[in-house]
């Protein structure tokens, strides 16, 4: 007899694993490690966990650009999938040297010089820079449950290659949209 409510068969493992990894990646913002805690309480399986946390953190931590320092102390790397050469090890352009990360613990264990073969070209110029400035605002309107939403991002980007490459630009963003699911608690 089937059981619409839910109270049916028990869930399989691999369905557990499936729901921990969709709460795990959906963690907001640097919250991870306490929905992981919950999450690892509620399943009371650890091999369950521990194959839900192997997929999820990495994909959480690309998805988020989490930065990690590095384990010399000279800057940190942005868990991203453009320095992505396989599942634990990052490219750091900035020093040309590879990151090996412990996805689950959020650090960086092991630190390498990069072979010729994972930079992007042979030759990494010392000069380029930039930055990447935005400042975003919301004004929300409660009684029309309406918000405003107003952007301004400033790009500047340098780089010698055979001369001077300078990039400047400034872009406003503007939109709006309608407010669902609100409430003032």
């Amino acid at each position: 007899m089937s059981d619409e409510g839910g109270a049916g068969e028990p869930l399989s493992d691999s369905q557990k694993r499936e729901i921990a990894v969709w709460f795990l990646s959906n963690a907001p913002a640097g919250e991870i490690h306490y929905v992981a805690k919950d999450v690892r309480a509620l399943l009371g399986d650890d091999a369950v966990y521990e194959a839900a946390a192997a997929e999820a953190f990495p994909e959480y931590n690309k998805a988020h650009l989490v930065p990690l320092e590095l384990p010399d102390r000279s800057g940190d790397i942005i868990i991203a999938t453009y320095g992505e050469l396989d599942r634990n090890n990052y490219l750091d352009p900035r020093t040309a040297q590879v990151a090996t990360i412990d996805h689950i613990k959020q650090t960086c264990t092991k630190l390498r010089p990069a072979a010729d073969e994972e930079l992007p070209s042979a030759y990494i110029e010392e000069f380029s820079n930039g930055s990447w400035r935005s400042i975003w605002t919301m004004d929300f309107n409660y009684e029309l449950q309406f918000v405003d939403i107003k952007g301004k991002i400033q790009v500047d980007a340098h780089y010698f290659e055979e001369g001077n490459v300078q990039l400047d630009t400034n872009i406003n963003c503007k939109d709006s949209t309608i407010m669902q699911g609100f409430s003032l608690v």
